[in-house]
């Protein structure tokens, strides 16, 4: 069921931020590791889409070591599914883009392909069974090794703005320097600069284009070469741009569902038409499982109703400052109905019902004429 189609009541948002990782040059403006831990500030850096689950398969393989608490999952793509991660970063000079890739097979494939909003500029990345080309749309293209099925390469495409230069970089395990191919294409007319905003698809192309294998390790980076491959699956090194986190409870006619945006969500009973009913979202974070509780008359722990949903993932921290919005959505949806005593709450359960209507045992209170 499309997320068009609930009613919802409670709705955290915040903006889906991209990662920066920390590594030997300054250089690397974001990163996406695209690892389970971080899945939804990856696969839902598009703000036009909402889900209340992970929507993408993750395999338990890794190009590199990885440091806990990150788990060696890659993300796995196919035919019908890609990642489309905004850039809104302004830069001059050089840029360029890599990843870590495993083919599944030799197939005409598109694996990085980034577009402007405005379509003045495009840049990809194509494999095919007898090489690989690299394109600034309108501007020239440059052909390099094809790459190997069932192994894990490092891929990049970038531009040497200042010899007007476009590379096209492959490297090989142990992703240490020491088996690095590049080609490279000099047309003799200035260099195209980087348009942003814009869109990275990464596992196919806005033409139509497709690519089947692990990718893992997605940078951004102001420079010509290739992305360094160290910190990438180290999460101390790790920012967050904006935050991110979002949670939400929605309700439909066949049952209530509580959700952390890109981690899980966790579904129960239909709430009571015309009944007053107690309903909470809380995080177990030492057991990293999502509570979603329902309560019903009189509210005093006679008649609660709890589901759980343990992932086997690390529970995402709660993000602050952000607005919980009560009997709406950001997208647009609506709740019809009464609502009483929001609280927030720091516990895995559901907030005592005494002492919201006794004035005396508040601290403080503003009323808002809406």
């Amino acid at each position: 069921m499309k997320l068009r189609a609930f009613y919802q009541l409670v709705y955290l948002s915040a903006f889906i931020p991209n990662l920066k990782g920390a590594c030997t040059t300054d250089k690397i403006l974001l990163r996406w590791p695209l690892t389970p831990e971080v899945c939804s500030d990856q696969v839902l850096s598009n703000p036009d889409l909402w889900f209340s689950y992970c929507p993408h398969t993750f395999v338990q393989d890794l190009p590199a070591p990885h440091t806990p608490p990150v788990s060696p999952f890659s993300v796995n793509l196919s035919a019908d599914s890609v990642l489309d991660l905004r850039i809104t970063t302004a830069l001059s000079g050089d840029y360029g883009f890599s990843a870590f890739v495993r083919p599944d097979t030799n197939n005409d494939s598109c694996i990085l392909h980034y577009k402007s909003d405005d379509g003045s500029f495009e840049m990809k990345f194509l494999s095919t069974a007898s090489e690989t080309r690299v394109s600034v749309i309108g501007w020239t293209s440059v052909a390099g090794n094809n790459l190997l099925v069932k192994e894990w390469q490092r891929i990049a495409m970038a531009m040497d703005a200042s010899q007007s230069k476009l590379n096209l970089i492959i490297e090989g395990a142990p992703f240490d320097d020491t088996d690095v191919n590049s080609f490279d294409q000099k047309p003799g007319t200035p260099a195209l600069s980087f348009k942003t905003p814009g869109t990275l698809r990464v596992g196919g192309s806005f033409d139509g284009e497709t690519f089947s294998g692990l990718v893992s390790c997605v940078g951004f980076v102001e420079d010509k070469t290739i992305d360094c491959s160290t910190g990438c699956y180290d999460a101390t090194t790790w920012s967050s741009n904006d935050g991110g986190f979002e949670k939400k409870i929605l309700s439909t006619t066949s049952g209530t569902n509580a959700s952390v945006i890109g981690w899980d969500s966790c579904a129960s009973n239909a709430l009571q038409f015309g009944q007053w009913q107690r309903i909470a979202m809380a995080m177990d974070t030492s057991q990293s499982k999502l509570n979603l509780i329902i309560e019903g008359a009189p509210f005093d722990d006679t008649d609660v109703n709890i589901f759980g949903w343990k992932p086997e993932i690390i529970a995402p921290s709660f993000k602050t400052p952000r607005t919980l919005r009560v009997g709406g959505c950001f997208d647009g949806e609506t709740f019809s109905g009464l609502v009483s005593y929001v609280g927030f709450v720091e516990d895995k359960t559901i907030d005592c019902s005494t002492g919201c209507f006794d004035a005396s045992s508040w601290t403080s209170y503003k009323l808002l004429n809406v």
